[in-house]
């Protein structure tokens, strides 16, 4: 429970656990970060990435770290929605090669993401998220073209 995978797609904060820290993929040998700088450690547990509210997101990408370490089996990156009671529905998830240096994982859409799960294994870096544009945002963003292009047309 609290974090710890089970099976049971349920996931909690575990308050007990140390903090996420970035750490330099050379402090365990895993030679220099894909961006040459620290990446989130996840070496010896899962991550998880928790939105205040549900984000529908139009594309997602994460690069591994530059070592062929990592675990020999099938991982996924997983997406959830939270469920109030129950289970947590899992919307998507992606396949990941922790055996492969530099491993670029990427997905496209999807929508009501409210929790992201990186596996333990590996140092994960670059993340990507981009989120869809609220409507009203768009709607807010061309009334002010229309009239920045109204107030132009005004002057002499």
């Amino acid at each position: 429970e609290f974090g710890d995978p089970t099976g049971i797609s349920n996931w909690g904060i575990d308050l007990t656990a140390p903090a996420v820290t970035v750490q330099n993929p050379n402090f365990y040998g895993y030679g220099d970060a894909p961006s040459l700088q620290n990446a989130l450690d996840c070496v010896f547990s899962p991550t998880l990435v928790l939105f205040t509210t549900p984000v529908d997101l139009s594309s997602f990408s994460i690069t591994l770290d530059n070592s062929s370490f990592g675990t020999l089996g099938l991982l996924n990156i997983e997406f959830y929605r939270s469920a109030v009671s129950g289970p947590d529905t899992l919307l998507a998830s992606l396949p990941i090669d922790q055996t492969v240096p530099g491993f670029l994982a990427s997905i496209g859409a999807i929508s009501g993401v409210d929790k992201i799960v990186l596996p333990s294994g590996a140092l994960y870096d670059n993340l990507s998220a981009s989120v869809v544009p609220d409507p009203a945002t768009v709607g807010l963003l061309g009334l002010g073209l229309l009239g920045l292009g109204w107030q132009a047309r005004r002057k002499p």
